[in-house]
């Protein structure tokens, strides 16, 4: 370990005794103004005015009469060059106490952040403090010396505080010397170390050996005899398992699952086929239809992967053999509804919706799943979770498979990131970033998804809901909307200022509330305040299209695909 440097505080402690401090630093007193000055005692005000003097017949800096030339003359005599000399030995000492103050400190500095395990760090820590706040008043003493020349000052005595860090950074030294050495011999060291501890196992723990030897043979002894055991119990449950493969088999039958499933048509209302069993045993399945003839060759594509999707469902839950029907089991669901109509997608999405819970819950074989689709309805109606916040729940994780360039990619998402259409252009008005080119064509797609196609509501029925001004501004939306959407926008001339962008956002959102849809418009914008509301006073004109900023409908970059 590298010694620490000691501190030398001498060339400091000097500056402290120097008389000009404790001096009263003023004029020549055979002046016959030095009486005044002195009786006055403001000598420093007078040399600090005479810095403002230009001269005889200037103005007098303390009286702003004309400058008497004798006067002047015996105000720069009373200042005379013994003045001048302790003023300058004032500004030396403050510039030299300065300077050694600052290598005294940065010295206890380096040995306090030295990182010596040697050093305590809280006592150096006090130490070094200490010192700092004795030089730092010490400073200030000087300075107010330098400002105020005749008044006597005495420093703050820095002996003790620099005594203290000495013998701490010597006491870290003499244990450092001591580490040294030690290291210095360390192989003789370690030597004598390991013999002394072998010494002290064999000879001092000689009884704490011979208990463990004998507890060891002990056990050892009972090790053996456990693993016989457990090689006869290994051969007994070898043969109970065969005995069980045989009961198995007289057990086992299909017509469980011929129920469950035909239990399961007839609870959703599915009533084009149902199952029944075929075979001399029974184990065997069949496919008729309501009237009880034969369907296995009347079944549509679409019922061919409703019954293959069945079968498979009940499948998890199973075995195709005799025995393994307990074991524990991960499942992958790949596109399970192509050709499906809605009616029976909706039934598989049901049936998926139970075997994830069960394996949430925990309750059944099924540990694991694996959803893949390309059908965006179906994986909105099997993901939706009304527990999920913004993002996704802790036993589930959403990814987005793409192949590039013949590599299979997959991207992992934090939140679903399946929207609709509808959605996404909610998510734009939401977004505080929005741009205020593509806002245009986003506004007129949500109205006119919503009051025209769905409300059947035309724009002349909604400009109906209100009156006056505000009738005026909704009619300019629409205007806005349709314009900014349908043409080409020329930024050379004209584009929509943040101003417009929000006053036209908060009549939208009144077209809301005036049609009593207010509760659609909280619900997509989430509770966030997503335009800021604007005084209609403070609001600009309402002018006609032609003079926004206009926009291709291509400009938008969200299609309904």
């Amino acid at each position: 370990m590298p010694t620490l440097s000691s501190i030398n505080g001498a060339d400091v402690l000097a500056l402290e005794q120097s008389p000009v401090l404790a001096k009263k630093v003023v004029g020549k007193e055979d002046i016959d103004i030095a009486g005044l000055i002195r009786r006055l005692g403001n000598s420093d005000w007078v040399r600090e005015g005479l810095n403002y003097a230009d001269g005889a017949g200037s103005l007098c800096p303390f009286c702003q009469k004309a400058l008497d030339a004798e006067l002047l003359e015996k105000l720069n005599a009373f200042f005379d060059e013994a003045y001048l000399a302790d003023i300058g030995e004032i500004a030396r000492i403050e510039e030299s106490y300065g300077t050694l103050s600052d290598v005294l400190l940065k010295g206890a500095d380096a040995a306090f952040t030295s990182g010596s395990s040697h050093i305590d760090v809280e006592v150096m820590r006090s130490m070094v403090e200490r010192l700092r706040s004795l030089v730092a008043l010490n400073q200030r003493h000087i300075e107010r010396k330098r400002k105020e020349p005749s008044l006597p000052i005495t420093l703050e005595p820095l002996r003790e505080a620099i005594k203290e860090i000495i013998e701490l950074i010597e006491k870290a030294n003499a244990a450092i010397a001591k580490h040294n050495s030690l290291v210095d011999n360390l192989a003789a060291e370690r030597q004598a170390l390991t013999s002394e501890i072998w010494k002290c196992l064999i000879n001092e723990k000689k009884d704490i050996i011979d208990s463990y030897v004998s507890r060891k043979t002990g056990l050892d002894k009972a090790i053996a005899g456990l693993s016989s055991d457990l090689e006869a119990k290994a051969k007994e449950l070898a043969a109970a398992r065969g005995v069980l493969t045989e009961l198995e088999k007289g057990v086992t039958s299909i017509q469980p699952t011929v129920t469950e499933i035909n239990n399961t048509l007839s609870s959703f209302g599915f009533t084009s086929f149902k199952l029944a069993t075929a075979g001399e045993k029974a184990q065997l399945y069949r496919i008729v239809r309501s009237d009880g003839s034969d369907a296995q060759e009347t079944l549509s594509e679409g019922e061919r992967s409703f019954i293959t999707f069945l079968y498979f469902y009940h499948l998890i839950r199973g075995s195709t053999t005799a025995s393994g029907i307990n074991r524990d089991r991960i499942v992958v669901f790949d596109d399970p509804v192509s050709s499906l109509d809605s009616d029976v997608l909706f039934i598989v999405s049901s049936l998926i919706k139970r075997i994830l819970i069960e394996a949430v819950e925990g309750n059944g074989r099924v540990k694991q799943i694996f959803m893949l689709t390309h059908n965006i309805y179906f994986h909105k109606e099997v993901s939706f979770d009304p527990k999920r916040q913004d993002t996704r729940r802790t036993h589930e994780t959403f990814w987005v498979v793409r192949k590039v360039d013949g590599v299979t990619v997959l991207d992992s998402h934090e939140t679903n990131p399946i929207r609709t259409s509808y959605e996404l252009l909610w998510g734009e008005v939401k977004n505080p970033n929005r741009s205020k080119l593509t806002i245009q064509n986003v506004l007129r797609r949500i109205l006119e998804h919503y009051f025209t196609i769905l409300g059947n509501m035309d724009k002349d029925a909604v400009i109906a809901k209100f009156e006056g001004h505000d009738q005026q501004v909704c009619a300019s939306l629409f205007s806005w909307i349709n314009d900014g959407s349908h043409n080409f926008a020329d930024d050379l001339y004209i584009a929509a200022d943040d101003t417009t962008v929000a006053r036209y956002l908060n009549v939208f959102k009144k077209i809301f509330e005036v049609t009593n849809h207010g509760a659609h418009y909280a619900m997509m914008i989430g509770g966030e305040a997503a335009t800021e509301e604007l005084d209609p006073d403070d609001s600009p004109e309402i002018v006609g299209s032609e003079t926004l900023a206009e926009l291709t409908p291509s400009s938008y970059g969200v299609t309904a695909e």
